[in-house]
């Protein structure tokens, strides 16, 4: 058989079932408890490799179901890390530049009032500084909605 042929038939699912298969075997051979205490040779390494396995690849099939479902979501950065935030007063120039801690609600401000990097919002207050006034106003109040 190809190596196309094999490709094709492996999937995640089967490759689980093989893995399963492999540890109930071992666990129909040899007690439970026995596989759990015993001092790692290539039959016991065996079973805790298919049995991780299997386990890695269940959590694998459980992201690509989200994001099948379109209900995985790739965050910018991690919850709490630290963002930077153009803060002004409405209706006015954009003033200066401070720090907070990323929260989920904050996902759609990226790259409109907050940034990853100090420099991203550095970039974006020269930007909105250099815009004429009637201008930066209603950018602004863009942003702000």
């Amino acid at each position: 058989m190809n190596r196309e042929k094999i490709r094709e038939r492996l999937t995640i699912n089967a490759i689980i079932e093989h893995c399963d298969r492999k540890t109930r075997m071992y666990e129909k051979a040899c007690d439970v408890k026995y596989l759990e205490t015993a001092v790692m040779g290539n039959g016991i390494k065996e079973y805790w490799e298919h049995k991780q396995v299997a386990e890695y690849l269940r959590k694998l099939k459980d992201y690509e179901d989200l994001e099948e479902q379109g209900r995985l979501l790739k965050l910018p950065c991690k919850i709490g890390d630290d963002v930077y935030y153009i803060l002004g007063i409405s209706n006015e120039t954009p003033c200066t530049i401070d720090k907070c801690t990323f929260k989920l609600s904050d996902i759609n401000k990226i790259g409109k009032t907050l940034f990853l990097t100090r420099e991203e919002a550095e970039a974006k207050l020269k930007e909105l500084r250099g815009i004429n006034s009637e201008t930066n106003r209603n950018e602004i109040e863009e942003i702000e909605r």
